[in-house]
């Protein structure tokens, strides 16, 4: 679970190791791994206690319809009920290196950034991030209107080559509409 601050930080897509019980994170800007966030009732990346802001915290809605997208649909109109996940399922270069960033110039209030899901390597990659692959961002229609939603491949701030960041030059774009 995430605090409102954090759920709305770009976070890196490498594993991390949870300070609480050593498993993986995913994330490795996470402290805590999704069970011990919610025994510990603690936000994943700064830690702070969720107590009151719990019903805010980033989780999983069993039940939600989703609507699943990819790197085909740039530049495409998507339609969404209110309540709606939008699932978009991005190439990414090489997911050592990349992974997308959403540039945050929609309205919120239409549709909001839920999850960051961790590098699938394609097929015949190696599974340790490095090569072609897949990351899938997840939001929520949190409201009737249209904006736009625009994504950008960005440098992970800790890669093999001491940090930085900067975009790739890919980018995603798409007008969501909710109803």
């Amino acid at each position: 679970m995430l605090c409102p601050d954090c759920n709305q930080l770009s976070l890196s897509i490498l594993k991390g190791t949870c300070a609480e019980c050593g498993g993986d994170t995913v994330s490795d800007d996470h402290i805590y791994c999704d069970q011990c966030s919610l025994d510990q009732d603690a936000c994943q990346v700064c830690g702070d206690e969720l107590g009151i802001h719990a019903a805010q915290a980033a989780v999983a809605t069993p039940g939600v319809f989703m609507v699943r997208k990819f790197m085909s649909d740039n530049g495409s109109t998507i339609k969404l009920k209110v309540g709606d996940e939008l699932h978009l399922e991005l190439d990414v270069s090489n997911g050592y290196t990349y992974h997308w960033v959403n540039e945050r110039k929609n309205d919120r209030a239409v549709v909001d950034f839920q999850a960051a899901q961790p590098f699938v390597a394609a097929q015949g990659n190696n599974q340790n991030n490095w090569g072609k692959g897949t990351q899938t961002l997840v939001f929520k229609a949190t409201g009737v209107g249209t904006t736009t939603l625009e994504l950008k491949e960005d440098v992970n701030r800790s890669n093999f080559w001491g940090g930085g960041s900067g975009p790739s030059g890919v980018t995603w774009s798409a007008t969501i509409q909710v109803k």
